[in-house]
């Protein structure tokens, strides 16, 4: 899937779950979890050079590039079972296509309240909104060819159906996530009255 996709799948999931996990008059708490489900639908895609993600982020994405590449070579020394796993983890559509991804990004975000307690609520809304879009970013590529969501317990990539990225079923997606995003969005306004 392309970018615009998942970020409007993240935005979607997003504004569902703000409506199950925040008050009607939570704003600040919407707009946090919004704006992290956004975010955590592009970082999967971190593992591509030429994603959206790695353009804006150029470090992380050569960091990882890097992290990629010791894998490979780490892979050749191993016996070809073991090899495969490892090419198939440091690969796009690899490691970072897992449910592991989207817990570790939780997580991650979540320690943010240590360091920050002033701010727990609003870091343990940013990290509920990480972790969504990370999912709605996996079920999109289930969409798309699949993913190894098991990792690290299988490579297997698990396939719901396989769009051609960019091609009119990915189109026709994009509008139903937007339809379903007009819905939500009208859901919200009529609970502020």
């Amino acid at each position: 899937m392309m970018a615009a996709s998942h970020r409007l799948g993240g935005v979607a999931a997003g504004m569902l779950a703000a409506g199950i996990l925040t008050s009607p008059d939570d704003v600040t708490g919407k707009a946090v979890l919004l704006s992290a489900a956004v975010l955590g639908s592009l970082i999967p895609d971190i593992d591509h050079p030429r994603s959206s993600i790695s353009r804006r982020h150029r470090g992380i994405s050569a960091a990882v590039g890097i992290f990629q590449s010791l894998l490979h070579s780490l892979g050749n020394l191993l016996p070809r079972r073991q090899e495969q796993y490892v090419r198939g983890a440091a690969g796009h559509r690899g490691a970072s296509h897992s449910l592991f991804m989207a817990v570790l990004c939780t997580l991650l975000v979540s320690a943010g309240a240590i360091a920050l307690p002033a701010w727990k609520e609003t870091v343990f809304m940013a990290s509920w909104g990480v972790g969504i879009g990370v999912l709605s970013h996996l079920f999109l590529d289930m969409l798309a060819g699949g993913v190894p969501l098991l990792f690290p317990f299988t490579i297997k990539r698990i396939t719901l159906a396989r769009l051609r990225t960019g091609g009119p079923l990915e189109w026709m997606v994009r509008m139903l996530m937007a339809g379903a995003l007009i819905l939500l969005a009208g859901n919200e306004l009529l609970r502020w009255r």
